[in-house]
C-alpha cells in the first residue's frame, strides 16, 4: 500500500504528466510539430470489472525498447494521447496503474491510503498489446 497525503501524490503525477507532454509538444515545433520517427495518436477508455478507471495511468512501450514510450493519464475512463506526443508506429506492450483511494485514514493520520486497483497481469507484468498504426488509434481496454 501506498500512503497518499491528501491525494498530493495522485495530483503531482498528473500535473507533472501535463507538463512532460506540453514539453514535448512545444519542442521541435515545425513540420509535423515534432522531429525523429514517425507518431501516431492514440485515444480510448479503460475500464476495470465494468468501471470506468479515473485517476490512473496508461503507457505505451515500444516492443524490444526501440522507438518512443508515450502515456497519458487516465481521466473518466478515457484517455487521449495526441501525435505530438505520441507513441511511433509499430508493435507496444501497454501498462495501466490505478492507485485507489482504500477509504482508510493512513496510520499516522496525515492522510488515505491507496492501493494499486489494477491486476499485475495489466501494469507490472502486462500482456495488454496494441499495434500503432500510423494516424488516428483508439484502443479500448476492458480489464
Amino acid at each position: 500500500m501506498t500512503i497518499v497525503g491528501d491525494g498530493q501524490r495522485v495530483a503531482w503525477r498528473a500535473a507533472v504528466l501535463s507538463l512532460l507532454m506540453a514539453a514535448s509538444a512545444i519542442v521541435g515545433c515545425r513540420g509535423r510539430g515534432y522531429e525523429g520517427e514517425r507518431r501516431a495518436s492514440v485515444s480510448g477508455t479503460v475500464t476495470l470489472g465494468g468501471e470506468p478507471v479515473d485517476g490512473g495511468v496508461i503507457q505505451f512501450v515500444p516492443v524490444g525498447g526501440e522507438g518512443r514510450k508515450a502515456s497519458a493519464s487516465i481521466s473518466g475512463g478515457r484517455y487521449d494521447i495526441p501525435e505530438a506526443s505520441g507513441p511511433n508506429v509499430g508493435p507496444h506492450r501497454v501498462m495501466i496503474n490505478w492507485p485507489k483511494p482504500t477509504g482508510q485514514v493512513s496510520p499516522d493520520g496525515e492522510g488515505m491510503e491507496t492501493a494499486e486497483a489494477i491486476p499485475p497481469q495489466y501494469h507490472a507484468d502486462s500482456t495488454l498489446e496494441a499495434e500503432i498504426k500510423a494516424g488516428k488509434n483508439t484502443h479500448d481496454f476492458e480489464l
